[in-house]
Protein backbone atom coordinates (compact mmCIF):
# COMPACT_ATOMS: atom_id res chain seq x y z
CA UNK A 1 0.00 0.00 0.00
CA UNK A 2 0.66 3.50 0.28
CA UNK A 3 2.22 4.71 3.01
CA UNK A 4 2.64 8.58 2.13
CA UNK A 5 3.95 10.89 -0.06
CA UNK A 6 5.03 14.35 -0.41
CA UNK A 7 4.95 16.68 -2.57
CA UNK A 8 7.48 19.04 -3.95
CA UNK A 9 7.85 21.28 -6.62
CA UNK A 10 8.01 19.37 -9.66
CA UNK A 11 7.59 15.76 -8.03
CA UNK A 12 5.61 13.52 -5.70
CA UNK A 13 7.34 11.08 -3.73
CA UNK A 14 5.76 7.86 -2.69
CA UNK A 15 6.77 5.56 0.36
CA UNK A 16 4.98 2.53 0.19
CA UNK A 17 4.55 -0.25 2.95
CA UNK A 18 7.36 -2.58 2.31
CA UNK A 19 9.74 0.71 3.02
CA UNK A 20 10.49 1.15 -0.01
CA UNK A 21 9.94 5.18 -1.87
CA UNK A 22 10.33 6.37 -5.54
CA UNK A 23 9.97 9.64 -6.72
CA UNK A 24 7.99 10.44 -9.83
CA UNK A 25 8.28 13.53 -11.77
CA UNK A 26 4.91 15.17 -11.82
CA UNK A 27 4.59 15.70 -15.76
CA UNK A 28 5.21 11.57 -15.81
CA UNK A 29 2.22 11.31 -13.36
CA UNK A 30 0.18 13.92 -15.30
CA UNK A 31 1.63 11.60 -18.58
CA UNK A 32 0.05 8.95 -16.83
CA UNK A 33 -3.54 9.93 -16.26
CA UNK A 34 -6.05 6.81 -17.96
CA UNK A 35 -9.31 8.95 -17.87
CA UNK A 36 -12.53 9.49 -20.38
CA UNK A 37 -11.03 12.83 -21.23
CA UNK A 38 -7.16 12.28 -21.69
CA UNK A 39 -7.28 8.26 -22.20
CA UNK A 40 -9.09 6.47 -25.47
CA UNK A 41 -10.04 3.20 -23.72
CA UNK A 42 -11.50 1.65 -26.93
CA UNK A 43 -8.18 2.06 -28.69
CA UNK A 44 -5.81 1.76 -25.91
CA UNK A 45 -3.76 5.08 -26.86
CA UNK A 46 -3.88 8.32 -25.15
CA UNK A 47 -5.93 11.50 -26.63
CA UNK A 48 -4.15 13.97 -24.84
CA UNK A 49 -0.66 15.57 -26.60
CA UNK A 50 1.40 15.11 -23.90
CA UNK A 51 3.96 18.16 -25.34
CA UNK A 52 1.45 20.42 -24.89
CA UNK A 53 1.61 19.74 -20.88
CA UNK A 54 2.57 22.20 -18.51
CA UNK A 55 6.47 20.90 -17.87
CA UNK A 56 6.08 22.42 -14.47
CA UNK A 57 2.42 20.76 -13.59
CA UNK A 58 1.53 21.35 -9.97
CA UNK A 59 -0.59 18.91 -7.66
CA UNK A 60 -3.86 21.21 -6.39
CA UNK A 61 -4.69 18.48 -3.84
CA UNK A 62 -4.02 15.12 -2.82
CA UNK A 63 -5.14 12.45 -1.07
CA UNK A 64 -5.08 8.85 0.37
CA UNK A 65 -7.64 6.44 -0.63
CA UNK A 66 -8.81 3.06 0.73
CA UNK A 67 -5.94 2.63 3.24
CA UNK A 68 -3.63 3.50 1.03
CA UNK A 69 -4.87 1.09 -1.97
CA UNK A 70 -5.36 4.82 -4.46
CA UNK A 71 -4.06 8.28 -4.24
CA UNK A 72 -6.35 10.76 -5.64
CA UNK A 73 -4.40 13.75 -7.09
CA UNK A 74 -6.28 16.86 -8.50
CA UNK A 75 -3.92 18.13 -11.32
CA UNK A 76 -3.67 22.44 -11.81
CA UNK A 77 -5.09 22.06 -15.45
CA UNK A 78 -7.83 19.60 -14.72
CA UNK A 79 -10.93 19.75 -12.90
CA UNK A 80 -11.42 16.28 -11.64
CA UNK A 81 -9.05 14.31 -9.29
CA UNK A 82 -7.35 11.60 -11.31
CA UNK A 83 -6.73 7.95 -8.66
CA UNK A 84 -3.30 6.07 -9.34
CA UNK A 85 -3.50 2.74 -7.99
CA UNK A 86 -0.68 1.51 -5.68
CA UNK A 87 -0.12 -1.50 -7.92
CA UNK A 88 0.26 0.69 -11.17
CA UNK A 89 2.95 3.11 -9.36
CA UNK A 90 4.47 0.04 -7.77
CA UNK A 91 4.97 -1.41 -10.95
CA UNK A 92 7.60 1.73 -11.87
CA UNK A 93 9.64 1.27 -8.54
CA UNK A 94 13.05 1.15 -9.71
CA UNK A 95 14.76 -2.30 -8.83
CA UNK A 96 17.65 -2.28 -5.92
Amino acid sequence: MIKNFKLLNNKTIFYFNDNKFETFPNIWLRDHIKNKENWDFKTNQRITYTANLDINIKVKKAKLLKKGKFIEILWSDENIPTKYSYEFLKKFVKKG
